[in-house]
């Protein structure tokens, strides 16, 4: 467990430091005039204005922990590809299609989610504008 959150941490911190940075700095400037201190800064505009790069960051480090739990099973150390290693040890590969149909369900669901965490968590004025390249 502690190596799936050493793994999902480094995609976590980026994507908060990105959305951190990402702030209009015309908002944290406006925000910085009408007297708000760095924390009231960071909780009320920055955080909220970063949240869908910071739900990116989370987003991310899901898949990465998910397929990287398929894996640990190669180890011994159980796991979502258990089923997988072990029809691979029987040669029922039935049972290998089935469990990895399970997971890339999984993973689809989670990336689902957070699709829709990340487009609840834009504020509606982002969500209307039109991003260019």
């Amino acid at each position: 467990m502690l190596a799936f959150i050493v793994l999902a941490l480094p995609s976590v911190l980026a994507g908060a430091y990105t959305g951190i940075e990402a702030a209009d700095p015309v908002a944290v400037d406006g925000a910085r005039a009408s007297g708000m201190s760095e924390t009231q800064l960071l909780a009320r505009v920055e955080i909220p204005l970063g949240a869908p790069l910071l739900v990116g960051g989370l987003r991310s480090a899901t898949l990465q922990v998910i397929a990287t739990a398929t894996l640990a099973a190669y180890t011994g150390a159980g796991g979502l590809g258990r089923l997988m290693f072990l029809g691979l040890k029987t040669q029922d590969y039935g049972m290998m299609l089935a469990s990895s149909l399970v997971v890339i369900a999984l993973a689809l669901l989670s990336e689902l989610l957070f699709t829709l965490l990340q487009r609840a968590v834009t504020p509606v004025g982002a969500r209307n504008r039109k991003e260019t390249p």
